[in-house]
C-alpha cells in the first residue's frame, strides 16, 4: 500500500479519536465527581453550605414566607434571625453535616452498584432533648401568662360572663377585669411556667424512650387556698350588687323564718306581721360588715372541706341578734297597726263605758273605744309592750343560729361544671391532679371513637425517637415494589460501566497505535504519528475548555443576578457556579493540556528516534567510482537501515552463474530502490557517510 494512502486513513481516524477522547474525559470526570460520595460532602464543606443555610438562607426564607412573627401566639418576640438561631440549636450545622454526609456515604455506593445494601439511620433522641432546652428558653422569655389571660380568657369572659355565674346561688356582679385579677392571683405566671417545665420533665424522657411511662403531677391545694381568698373578695365585692347579701337573706334566713313563723305572726287585737314584713325588717339589719363576717366564716368553714383537709363542715350563722334588731325595726309599724285598730273602734256609749273599761285586756279587742282613753293610755292600762310582743312572737320562735352543712351547701351549688362531682373536685384539690400516659391514650381514643390503635402508633412514634428513623435497601425495595428489579439492573449496569472504564483508555491507545502504524514505516516515525492525534485532541480540548471557563461564568452571571432573591443568596449561587466550573470544566481543560503535552513528547521522541537510527545504520563504504555503483551503494545503505526495523524479505533466488553480476537489476532490487525513493521523499536526502 502506498504511504500516501496509509497516511490518508491515519488522518481520517483523527476525528474518531477526538470524539472518543472528549467522551472519555467527560465520563471519567463524572465518575470522579457525581459518582463519588466525597464529591458531595467536600463540595458542601468547601462552599460552607451548612453555615450559609442558617446564617442567610433560612432567615431569608422566613421573610419571604410572609409569616408575621409578631402575630405568633404566647407573646413570643421572634425575628427571622432569632428563629434561625433556635433551629440551629436544635439541628446544628455539624449535626446536619454528619448525618447528611453519612447518608450520602451510604446511598452513593449503593446507587452505583459498588455495594448491595445500605442503611441510613437518623437519630432524633438527642435532637428532641435539644428542642426541649430551646422550648424552655422560649417559655421563659415568652409572655405566655399575659397571652393566655388577654387573648384566651378575656374574650371567653366577655362572651359568657353573664351566664358564667347564672347557676350560682349568688350573683357576684363582677367585671371582667375583677375576674382576671382573681385568676392572676390563683394562677401566677411563675407557677404556670413551673408547671409547664414539670410537664416537659416528664414527657420528654417518655417521648425519647428513656422511660416507659410518665405522670405529670400538678399540686392544687395551695392554689385552692388562694382561690378561696379570691372568692371571699369576690363575695365581698358582690355586696354592692346584692349577691352574698341576697343569698344569706333569701337562701338561708328566709326559709328558717317561714319554717318557724309561718306566713304571718299574730299579735294582740288581731294584728299580724307577715313574713315579707319580717324579712324586710331583717334586710335592714344585715349591714355589710356583718355579711362580710359571715362570708369570712363561710370560707373558714368551707375551705378546709373543699381542699380535702376535713371531710365535713358546719357553718353557723347567728340569727337571734338579727331577729332582735328586726323586731326593733318592726316596733313602730306594729305600734301603728295596733293604734289604727284601736282608734278605728266606735266610741263607747255611757252604758258601754263601764263594762269596756273594766274588761280591757291584751287578749281581746274591746267592742268600742272609751273616748277618755287614748291608745297610749290603753297600752298602759293593758300593759301592752310592743317590743315584748314582737320578741315573743318572732324572736322567741326563731333558732339562735342557722347551721349550714356541706350537704346543704352542695345541694345548693350542685355538681361542678361538666358533671364532675364535688367529691372528685375535692380529691383533685387535696391530692393534686395527675396526668399519665394512660390518660393521654384515653384522651385521644375518646376524641376519636374510631381510633383504637393510638397506643400502638404512640409506641411506634416513641420507637422512632428512641432508636432513630432507619431507611435501608429493604425499605427501598418495599417502596419500589415490582420496579426494584429494574432498579437493580440499572445499578448493575452502572457498576459494570465503571469497572470497564479502562477500556476507553485502551481504545484510545489502540486508535493511536493504528494511526502510528498507518502513518509511519519505522518505530520512530510510528511513535511520532501516534502522538499526532494525542497532541491535536489534547490541544483542542484543553484550549476549548480553558477558553470556555470564562464565557460560561459570564453567560450565567446575568440569569443568576436577575433572580429576585437576597443579594447574599445570589453571591452564594455565584460561588456554586464557580465551584461547578472548577469541578468539571477546569479539570477537563487541564487533562486536555496534559494530554497535548504527552502527544508533543511522543512526536519529538519519535522524530529523534527516527533520526538517530538513520545515522546509526548509515553504511561507511568507499565512495563509488561510477554513478551505477553510487546508486547501488545508496540503496544498500537504506536496505541495511530498514533491516534493523522490518522483518527481512524473502531472498530472491540466486542468480545463475551464467548471469553477469551487477549488470542487470533484479525485480527485488527495483522494489528496494522504489521504497528507498519514497523514504527519501519522507525523510529527505540521506546524509553522506563519513567515508563519502
Amino acid at each position: 500500500m502506498l504511504i500516501t494512502t496509509r497516511r490518508l486513513f491515519a488522518v481520517l481516524l483523527l476525528p474518531m479519536f477526538l470524539v472518543l477522547f472528549v467522551a472519555t474525559l467527560t465520563v471519567f470526570r463524572v465518575n470522579a465527581t457525581l459518582l463519588e460520595a466525597d464529591f458531595y460532602t467536600d463540595t458542601f464543606e468547601r462552599l460552607g453550605v451548612y453555615e450559609f443555610l442558617y446564617a442567610d438562607a433560612l432567615p431569608f426564607a422566613i421573610e419571604e414566607s410572609g409569616v408575621d412573627l409578631a402575630a405568633l401566639p404566647l407573646g413570643l418576640d421572634l425575628t427571622p434571625d432569632g428563629v434561625a438561631g433556635y433551629v440551629a440549636r436544635v439541628l446544628p450545622p455539624e449535626w446536619l453535616a454528619e448525618n447528611l454526609g453519612g447518608a450520602i456515604a451510604q446511598a452513593v455506593p449503593y446507587l452505583t452498584g459498588e455495594t448491595d445494601s445500605f442503611e441510613i439511620t437518623l437519630r432524633l433522641d438527642d435532637r428532641v432533648e435539644a428542642a426541649d432546652v430551646v422550648v424552655r428558653d422560649l417559655l421563659r422569655d415568652a409572655r405566655i401568662h399575659a397571652y393566655l389571660l388577654d387573648e384566651v380568657v378575656r374574650p371567653r369572659l366577655d362572651e359568657s360572663k353573664e351566664t358564667l355565674f347564672a347557676g350560682l346561688p349568688f350573683n357576684p356582679g363582677l367585671t371582667t377585669d375583677q375576674i382576671l385579677d382573681g385568676v392572676k392571683d390563683v394562677v401566677p405566671e411563675e407557677w404556670l411556667k413551673q408547671r409547664i417545665e414539670d410537664v416537659l420533665d416528664q414527657v420528654v424522657p417518655y417521648a425519647v424512650g428513656k422511660t416507659d411511662s410518665f405522670a405529670v403531677h400538678i399540686p392544687l391545694q395551695e392554689r385552692a387556698d388562694v382561690g378561696l381568698g379570691v372568692v371571699a373578695v369576690w363575695l365581698n365585692l358582690s355586696l354592692e350588687g346584692g349577691g352574698a347579701y341576697d343569698y344569706l337573706l333569701e337562701e338561708q334566713i328566709a326559709p328558717v323564718v317561714r319554717a318557724n313563723l309561718g306566713s304571718a305572726v299574730a299579735l294582740p287585737y288581731g294584728v299580724e306581721v307577715t313574713d315579707a314584713e319580717i324579712l324586710d325588717a331583717m334586710s335592714q339589719v344585715l349591714p355589710p360588715d356583718w355579711v362580710q363576717e359571715r362570708v369570712t366564716d363561710a370560707i373558714a368553714a368551707f375551705g378546709p372541706y373543699l381542699t380535702g383537709r376535713t371531710d365535713s363542715f358546719v357553718l353557723s350563722i347567728p340569727l337571734q341578734d338579727r331577729a332582735v334588731l328586726a323586731a326593733d325595726v318592726l316596733v313602730d309599724a306594729v305600734d301603728a297597726k295596733l293604734e289604727a285598730v284601736y282608734t278605728a273602734l266606735p266610741i263607747c256609749t255611757l252604758e258601754q263605758l263601764g263594762d269596756v273599761v273594766s274588761s280591757l285586756s291584751l287578749t281581746e279587742l274591746p267592742e268600742c273605744r272609751p273616748a277618755p282613753i287614748s291608745y297610749a293610755a290603753l297600752k298602759s292600762i293593758v300593759n301592752l309592750n310592743v317590743v315584748d310582743e314582737l320578741a315573743a312572737a318572732i324572736v322567741d320562735q326563731l333558732p339562735d343560729a342557722i347551721e349550714v352543712t356541706e350537704r346543704s351547701l352542695l345541694d345548693a351549688f350542685g355538681d361542678a361544671p361538666g358533671g364532675v362531682s364535688v367529691d372528685v373536685v375535692r380529691g383533685y384539690l387535696r391530692d393534686g391532679y395527675t396526668f399519665t400516659d394512660g390518660d393521654l391514650v384515653g384522651l385521644f381514643e375518646n376524641f376519636d371513637a374510631g381510633d383504637t390503635d393510638f397506643a400502638a402508633r404512640l409506641d411506634e412514634y416513641r420507637g422512632y425517637l428512641r432508636d432513630g428513623i432507619t431507611f435501608d435497601d429493604s425499605s427501598l425495595a418495599a417502596e419500589l415494589g415490582d420496579n426494584i428489579e429494574l432498579f437493580d439492573d440499572v445499578r448493575g449496569w452502572v457498576d459494570l460501566g465503571r469497572s470497564l472504564l479502562f477500556l476507553l483508555i485502551v481504545l484510545l491507545g489502540f486508535i493511536a497505535l493504528i494511526v502510528g502504524f498507518l502513518g509511519g514505516r519505522r518505530w520512530g516515525t510510528r511513535l511520532a504519528w501516534a502522538g499526532v492525534p494525542v497532541l491535536i485532541s489534547g490541544a483542542l480540548i484543553g484550549g476549548i475548555f480553558s477558553a470556555a471557563s470564562g464565557p460560561l461564568r459570564a453567560f450565567s452571571d446575568d440569569p443568576i443576578r436577575d433572580l429576585d432573591v437576597t443579594p447574599v443568596l445570589i453571591d452564594k449561587l455565584l460561588d456554586v457556579r464557580d465551584d461547578l466550573v472548577a469541578s468539571f470544566v477546569d479539570p477537563i481543560a487541564t487533562q486536555g493540556l496534559v494530554t497535548a503535552a504527552l502527544g508533543f513528547v511522543m512526536i519529538v521522541a519519535g522524530s529523534f528516534w527516527a533520526s538517530r537510527r538513520r545515522v546509526t545504520f548509515a553504511p561507511a563504504t568507499a565512495a563509488p567510482t561510477s554513478p551505477l555503483a553510487a546508486e547501488h551503494a545508496g540503496a544498500a545503505g537504506r536496505a541495511v537501515d530498514e533491516a534493523a526495523e522490518e522483518p527481512p524479505a524473502e531472498e530472491p533466488p540466486e542468480a545463475s552463474p551464467e548471469e553477469p553480476a551487477g549488470v542487470e537489476e533484479t525485480p527485488h532490487e527495483e522494489a528496494e530502490a522504489k521504497d528507498a525513493s519514497e523514504e527519501q521523499e519522507e525523510e529527505g536526502p540521506a546524509k553522506p557517510s563519513a567515508g563519502a
